[in-house]
């Protein structure tokens, strides 16, 4: 009875400092080493790490710490774990700036001022308005959005109401591509923005958007803003946006991110949340589609013989050289792109590679295509590439996973060849967005997954074939003997 009492009595106080810190005040020893432990959680590959070997590191990041220091956007999480120590009597003091209201909240003719291709009024969609009112009353919080969902839109609403009640907000997207794109966006719906990237350095509007990889050198920008949306956030979990968010940015009333897919590990997924934020509202890839909004898809395995023993070589980087220098191997996949490319109809292809090699070498053997990797710099170049899609056919664009994996924007993609895009979860699930994409001359594209017999590939393969059964869609498996 009398412990029951004392469980019972538990108080603390918790004390928000900013928009980012708090702290944790009165908690008993043992349940602060609870919490400590609950709220650590292992990096990605953290035994491949030097100081988790030399054993200077246990491989976790810990978001709660022996003093009570913890993130005010994870009380969420924090505060039903105090609860369920029996911290019944829990008191906030925030210390925080009363949030300013937003006079009202945003309807389907948010945008119907704006003209379509068509001429017609632009109208969005009901899960997209529901979307951006949803982040807007939660003040800071992730939307989980699949390719075609209308990020953009989302983006553009949610920065023009802020900008309607006084909040300077910086949009921070991850290339310089994306730059090019959501500036098209704003410009579409006559939204005044400026840019800031190593080419411009346009901060004189209530909306900016810029690049991480700008933002680096001069974090000092941030404190021009008082609201920020990251586009691709599940990057906020890197060291660069970290700090912009977290050092530089404790400032920030209101802050949103935008992607769509969170990452898989628990480290990096927190990450994310101190950062910017819960996962307010998710809209699936399979809700798009079961509501015809993006196109249908077909997943093509395609395991290439390899004339050498599964287990020939001794590691993944090894494995990897011998393919990139495979020309047999290269010679067969751009005959098969070939074949794609020559169909009567629906013949547009998008190729994404892991090797600038394999790229170059695909570029020369496909007579007519076109390269794209990060050395071409010209982003409204590879914008236009990229848009190229939508008014030609027989199209062949070739380009690494690391500048093309993630929001471009094209809707005429008929066919994806993705060439040994390896077993992370974030890159093989966007990368397939780049496909999902419709309008009225394109409702399906066919996703090719080209991969060796090799061991580590397989491994691989194995890891996205359980990715596409967690989101719903179909494939199938062939076997392929490029040698005979």
């Amino acid at each position: 009875m009398f412990g029951e009492m004392e469980k019972l009595s538990k108080k603390c106080i918790i004390k928000i400092h900013n928009e980012v810190f708090c702290n944790v005040i009165g908690l008993m020893s043992e349940d602060i080493e609870y919490m400590m432990e609950k709220n650590a959680h292992y990096v990605e590959g953290y035994k491949h790490n030097p100081l988790y070997k030399l054993k200077k590191w246990d491989g976790r990041i810990k978001y709660f710490l022996h003093n009570g220091h913890t993130y005010t956007l994870l009380l969420p999480d924090i505060i039903p774990m105090l609860r369920q120590l029996g911290y019944e009597d829990i008191k906030i003091k925030d210390e925080r700036e009363p949030i300013v209201e937003f006079p009202s909240f945003v309807e389907e003719d948010y945008f119907s001022d704006t003209l379509d291709k068509d001429g017609n009024p632009i109208f969005m969609r009901d899960y997209q308005v529901d979307a951006i009112n949803d982040l807007l009353n939660s003040n800071s919080g992730l939307l989980v959005a699949a390719t075609s969902a209308g990020k953009s839109f989302i983006i553009c609403a949610v920065a023009k109401q802020l900008a309607s009640i006084s909040i300077p907000t910086i949009i921070i997207v991850p290339s310089g591509s994306l730059v090019v794109q959501l500036k098209r966006d704003f410009d579409i719906f006559n939204i005044d923005c400026g840019e800031y990237t190593g080419k411009n350095k346009d901060l004189d509007h209530d909306i900016v958007i810029s690049t991480w990889q700008a933002l680096k050198n001069y974090p000092e920008v941030m404190s021009r803003f008082k609201g920020v949306i990251v586009d691709e956030s599940h990057t906020a979990r890197g060291n660069v946006i970290q700090q912009l968010l977290i050092k530089y940015g404790t400032h920030l009333i209101f802050r949103y991110g935008v992607t769509g897919t969170l990452p898989p590990n628990k480290a990096d997924e927190m990450a994310v949340k101190s950062a910017l934020g819960q996962v307010v509202k998710t809209i699936s890839a399979k809700y798009l589609q079961d509501r015809g909004f993006i196109s249908t898809l077909n997943i093509n395995l395609y395991e290439l013989k390899e004339p050498v023993d599964a287990r020939a070589f001794p590691d993944y980087e090894s494995e990897v050289t011998y393919l990139r220098g495979n020309a047999d191997r290269t010679l067969w996949i751009a005959e098969f792109i070939e074949l794609l490319r020559n169909q009567p109809t629906n013949n547009n292809v998008f190729v994404l590679v892991s090797s600038k090699k394999v790229g170059k070498m695909l570029n020369e053997l496909i007579e007519g295509s076109t390269y794209i990797d990060g050395d071409v710099k010209d982003m409204e170049y590879r914008d236009r590439i990229y848009q190229s899609f939508e008014t030609t056919d027989n199209r062949v664009v070739i380009a690494t996973f690391g500048v093309a994996a993630a929001g471009v924007s094209s809707n005429r993609i008929n066919h994806l060849v993705l060439i040994d895009v390896g077993k992370s979860y974030i890159r093989v699930l966007q990368s397939i967005g780049r496909g999902l994409r419709k309008n009225k001359h394109k409702n399906h594209v066919e996703v090719h997954d080209i991969f060796s017999s090799l061991f580590f590939s397989n491994l691989h393969v194995i890891k996205r074939i359980s990715f596409y059964k967690s989101v719903q869609y179909p494939y199938k498996l062939q076997h392929v003997d490029y040698n005979k």
